[in-house]
């Protein structure tokens, strides 16, 4: 029975599906999948580990005082996760290079017989700034990684611009997953009653909605579509759930342009009602400047909504067939948006159905849960042999 340990930072919704998956299916590939978390949680998000059900193997790293580490920074150092890695307890560790100092001395220090996979989500915009001290250093972090796991082509452009030769290592496919039962059941449940929704979400039938999601800062892009609405006229709404540290900011930029009765930011919502959303929308929005692999994309894709995605966004490659299963936006500026919005309400809808269709079987195909998983343990299984 070989051993894996997968590193991750803390609990998170998603990230415990996923990890759940890991151990359920390991049993096929004669693995034991454990999660070492280096705290209980950020200071910046909400997600408590007490309200998740973490029924995988798992540890959270212990402090000085022999308690659970309760909030990881990136200067989070984890000697008890170090240690185990170098004792060769395990086969396999699967985690981030760059996320933490204990990330880094855990990939610089030796590990007796344990193979290390790099699981970089990074893009190329995170090159833009970097400077040569920076990338040196990065490429010394990666040269202990003898396997690489990323979601997609983006960040393979990542490692192969700071380290050529780490690009040229075995790779496996690792996008983030989603429970994918959940947004095709649901949202086809509330599709059932769309008419009524969109009544209820003041939408006239013969409206164009446009929906996103996402955390309200400038790394998202709705502000963008916001000063990109100013040039656009047409029958459409925008609505984008979330919250944020922008979020009353763009309020009042929207009731300045005139845009109230066009834009709404609702607030933050549930699962269920970003289902009821998806059921009610015409169109999937996501105008991120920069998001390295947006979970939302593959919600909307898996739910069987068209997708009007930035190229900008690090899973655009593997979620978009361009024109077929949506339409590629590029969030560099104002009027680029503006051009990718009128290209969006241009689509007529026959076409724009067709396009939902489309993206639920590219969702079906590239990020079912079980076929990744499953894919990942052969990946793993194929370099022990």
């Amino acid at each position: 029975m070989k051993k894996l340990l997968i590193i991750n930072n803390i609990p998170t919704p998603y990230r415990t599906f996923m990890f759940r998956r890991f151990h359920e299916l390991a049993g096929e590939f004669d693995f034991e999948s454990t999660v070492a978390f280096q705290a209980r949680r950020e200071e910046r998000r909400a997600w408590n580990p007490d309200e998740m059900d973490l029924d995988f193997p798992h540890f959270f790293s212990k402090g000085r005082d022999s308690k659970p580490r309760e909030f990881f920074t990136y200067n989070t150092i984890n000697p008890d996760i170090i240690r185990r890695v170098r004792s060769g307890e395990f086969d396999f560790v699967v985690m981030s290079a760059f996320m933490s100092v204990s990330s880094w001395l855990t990939s610089l220090l030796p590990a007796r017989d344990t193979v290390k996979v790099l699981w970089s989500e990074s893009n190329l915009l995170s090159t833009r700034h970097m400077s040569g001290l920076s990338r040196a250093f990065k490429r010394a972090l990666m040269k202990p990684y003898r396997i690489n796991a990323v979601p997609g082509e983006r960040a393979l452009e990542y490692i192969r611009t700071i380290d050529p030769a780490a690009a040229e290592k075995p790779m496996i496919q690792l996008p983030n997953i989603v429970d994918s039962r959940i947004f095709i059941e649901r949202t086809a449940g509330y599709r059932k009653d769309r008419a009524a929704i969109r009544e209820e979400l003041g939408v006239r039938p013969d409206q164009t909605l446009i929906f996103g999601i996402g955390m309200m800062f400038e790394k998202k892009g709705f502000d963008l579509a916001i000063d990109a609405a100013r040039q656009i006229d047409g029958n459409y709404k925008m609505i984008f759930l979330g919250d944020g540290p922008r979020r009353e900011d763009w309020l009042k930029r929207i009731e300045s342009h005139g845009l109230s009765d066009r834009i709404e930011l609702p607030g933050q919502a549930s699962p269920e009602e970003v289902a009821r959303h998806f059921a009610a929308a015409d169109w999937f929005f996501h105008p991120a400047r920069f998001d390295p692999s947006p979970l939302v994309v593959i919600e909307a894709a898996t739910a069987g909504m068209p997708l009007a995605i930035s190229r900008q966004a690090g899973n655009s490659p593997e979620a978009l067939d361009e024109g077929r299963s949506g339409i590629e936006l590029d969030a560099s500026g104002v009027d680029e948006m503006a051009a990718g919005i009128r290209k969006m309400l241009a689509v007529p809808d026959e076409e724009r159905i067709a396009m939902g269709a489309h993206a639920a079987a590219v969702a079906k195909r590239v990020f079912d849960p079980d076929t990744v998983v499953r894919n990942f343990y052969t990946a793993l299984n194929q370099h022990a042999s």
